[in-house]
């Protein structure tokens, strides 16, 4: 069974870091023959700051969809004058970017949701970074968090980590899917924890090291 082709959502906030996920999710997408969706979800509303609350309401919220807006046209723009295809673009106001970016992934059966790793701005990069973690933890696909600069993330090596777990072995199926579309070298590393093993005739640490040594190689080579 093979993860590609597949529907992939990037979301994005217009940062240096959510250009680099557009541009890894675009190169991705057509080596994959994938489906991009890309999404930008603007603030929640801001009933606490406004003084004059409603009566100023609506026209804040406008100005931020807006702004919003324009964040993800210019978004679709880059990612289409770079030769990439984006199926369909997604504007999101008044929910938390975690929530949002889960529930679009799920509603639109998403194999791949792509983000970035900081925000727009020094005060908004923690911020960022607990929406890709959330959206790591609650996501019901594999999520890419795109960090760093000027790397090509659609060259060079892949390391799978394994330890034995079924969510390992769905994990391998989607590395080695992955660097076969991309033709990337593919690396394995077993790790696991080394638990005490009883054994009637050998004792000491290094004959339970060498047991667990051989184990580790028996379901690293499976």
């Amino acid at each position: 069974m093979t993860v590609f082709p597949t529907k992939m959502l990037l979301a994005t906030d217009g940062s240096k870091e959510a250009d680099l996920a557009a541009t890894t999710a675009a190169g991705l997408a057509t080596k994959t023959g994938s489906e991009l969706h890309v999404l930008t979800v603007g603030p929640e509303y801001p009933y606490y700051e406004l003084p004059d609350y409603p009566a100023r309401f609506e026209e804040v919220v406008e100005a931020q969809r807006r702004e919003t807006r324009e964040v993800l046209d210019e978004q679709v723009r880059k990612i289409e004058e770079s030769g990439g295809t984006v199926e369909e673009a997604h504007l999101e106001m008044g929910v938390p970017p975690g929530r949002a970016i889960v529930h679009l992934g799920e509603e639109l059966g998403a194999g791949v949701v792509v983000v970035g790793s900081r925000g727009r701005g020094p005060m908004k990069r923690a911020v960022l970074g607990s929406v890709s973690s959330s959206v790591v933890h609650h996501a019901h696909c594999p999520v890419l968090v795109v960090r760093g600069e000027g790397r090509d993330y659609l060259q060079g090596r892949i390391l799978l980590a394994l330890d034995g777990s079924d969510d390992s072995l769905a994990a391998a199926r989607t590395a080695v899917d992955l660097a076969d579309r991309m033709e990337s070298e593919l690396h394995v590393v077993y790790v696991g924890e080394m638990r005490p093993v009883s054994h009637p005739e050998r004792r000491g640490y290094h004959v339970l090291y060498e047991e667990f040594e051989k184990r580790a190689q028996r379901l690293l080579d499976e």
